[in-house]
């Protein structure tokens, strides 16, 4: 009878994620400001609202409110718009942009891991959003969607340059520095009881560090300090029905720890074969993911001098050589952006 207790309430905790996480979302109307259709989105381990709904050939603003910081979340990308634009941290950013046609039209995360969809249709309507997602498909069922045309104001050069990349280079080192303070603290409580837990059969190692008591009080700065932006963020991202690897390494090291809380707190409660701790598990899998962080954030930043000192190299000035009536030609020096078609 047990067994068959368990195996529905399995059955029923299957059921409540799959449709927790595939249940068709309510879309977020657009609400009317002066002729533009406008949205506040705040964006704190994911976006909310998710699913904006709009009318297509009408002029949108979004406003970006970030409540976080971090690189994840540091720029939102529109593909079919060409933009990409910064979100400094802890301030409100706008993207102004007008879908041309009927269709979904998603946004992301520079890392491609917060994802929010934009739904543009021919009319104001209301309903589900797998009605919405139908009618979005049946306006474009005779053919491929149209690439978007940015307004004014969401042209490429919407990728900021200036003092919204010195923001994003600030945040970034800070960052990377408060990243390693962490990956420093995980590694020395972490080494403690890994080195134990893998070589302690083969070498022979203090009796005190094998202590389940001891080896809880060197991994808690780990789990609660060090591993604090990786569960912040995985478990906004499960809220957010939104799950990426930072909730896969909450979840993962949240229950090897409470599993191993409950065998050294109270090891009568598991049979006896299964009362060994995974707290060098715990340890290991935030160090290695800050780890990986830190190097994420370098080769970001990497990327951002190279390609700025790509964009130092363009001429600032160019010569136009114009020809009089008279056969004669003159030169001047004019500023590149002042270029004209015909020069």
């Amino acid at each position: 009878m047990s067994s068959i207790l368990v195996l529905i309430a399995a059955l029923a905790i299957t059921a409540g994620i799959i449709w927790y996480f595939f249940a068709p979302r309510k879309a977020t109307q657009a609400k009317d400001e002066g002729g533009v259709q406008t949205v506040h989105i705040t964006v704190k381990g994911g976006y909310s609202p998710q699913l904006i709904q709009v009318q297509a050939g009408r002029p949108v603003k979004l406003v970006f409110d970030r409540q976080e910081s971090g690189e994840c979340s540091s720029h939102v990308v529109f593909n079919d718009f060409n933009i990409d634009k910064t979100l400094p941290a802890f301030q409100t950013s706008t993207v102004q942009l007008t879908p041309p046609k009927a269709g979904d039209y998603p946004f992301a995360c520079g890392m491609n891991m917060l994802h929010g969809m934009l739904r543009a249709t021919d009319g104001p309507t209301t309903g589900s959003a797998e009605a919405q997602s139908k009618q979005a498909q049946g306006s474009q069922s005779q053919g491929e969607r149209p690439q978007a045309e940015p307004t004014e104001s969401a042209k490429p050069a919407q990728t900021n340059g200036g003092s919204d990349q010195d923001e994003a280079d600030q945040e970034r080192t800070a960052e990377i520095r408060d990243l390693t303070r962490r990956f420093i603290v995980a590694l020395v409580f972490t080494l403690p009881v890994f080195i134990p837990a893998m070589f302690g059969m083969f070498l022979p190692m203090p009796h005190m560090l094998m202590n389940p008591w001891v080896q809880l009080v060197l991994i808690l700065p780990v789990m609660f300090y060090s591993g604090w932006p990786i569960h912040r963020t995985g478990w906004l991202a499960l809220a957010h029905r939104a799950p990426e690897m930072n909730s896969l390494v909450a979840l993962g090291t949240a229950t090897a720890f409470l599993y191993s809380l409950v065998v050294t707190v109270a090891p009568q409660l598991l049979p006896e074969g299964s009362r060994e701790p995974y707290y060098e598990a715990v340890g290991t899998i935030i160090t290695l993911m800050i780890l990986g962080q830190i190097l994420e954030a370098r080769a970001r930043r990497g990327t951002g001098d190279a390609i700025r000192a790509l964009v130092g190299l363009r001429p600032k000035t160019a010569t136009v050589v114009r020809t009089g009536e008279n056969g004669s030609e003159t030169t001047q020096e004019i500023a590149v952006d002042d270029v004209a078609v015909g020069d």
